[in-house]
């Protein structure tokens, strides 16, 4: 009995594709569209800046994990690679961040803060004729305190990684504000 079970365990697991083989057979339709995103550079160079508000929707999370994925060795995948590769192989639409001016934040020696700001603007793109669909406009700028961690010595420890996360976060939560107020019920209430 024992070893009809463990022949019936071995013969299942030797059914259904690994991780790897998913992911191997996806990496050409993801490729696709990463060539049809780069293929866009001239179109989002030639766009004027967006002075008024239009429409789109995004999933750049899964476009990002995407690219991580496409140069993988097996055996860094984990088993939601299929998933996330599939949604990618699907994109039809992508939003472009475009910079038009990005001051950093810092902090000087008497620790003075100077706040970062950024402006730019989100453009909609459908990938399949790389027509230009709408935008956006984007700014943000620093929050007006910053915790920054100190050694021993009172030395602030990491304080451009935290200034620089901070102005990142607060340009992608104006961005999800955006996206909330153009198209409600575009993302579910999360906050």
């Amino acid at each position: 009995m024992l070893a009809t079970v463990l022949a019936s365990a071995l013969v299942l697991a030797g059914c259904g594709e690994t991780v790897a083989d998913q992911v191997a057979e996806l990496r050409p339709q993801v490729q696709q569209v990463f060539e049809r995103i780069a293929a866009l550079e001239p179109a989002v160079r030639a766009a004027a800046p967006v002075r008024s508000d239009g429409f789109g929707t995004t999933h750049a999370r899964t476009v990002q994990s995407c690219a991580e994925y496409l140069p993988a060795d097996a055996g860094t995948l984990h088993r939601g690679a299929p998933l996330i590769m599939g949604e990618c192989a699907r994109a039809e639409y992508v939003f472009v961040l475009r910079v038009h001016r990005e001051l950093a934040p810092s902090v000087g020696a008497d620790r003075d803060f100077s706040p970062g700001a950024f402006d730019g603007d989100v453009l909609l793109f459908r990938l399949a004729d790389a027509a230009l669909l709408g935008g956006f406009r984007v700014t943000a700028a620093s929050s007006d305190r910053v915790q920054i961690p100190t050694d021993a010595g009172g030395n602030a420890v990491g304080a451009d990684d935290r200034l620089r996360n901070d102005l990142s976060a607060n340009v992608f939560v104006a961005i999800d504000d955006r996206l909330r107020e153009l198209i409600p019920g575009v993302h579910p209430e999360t906050r």
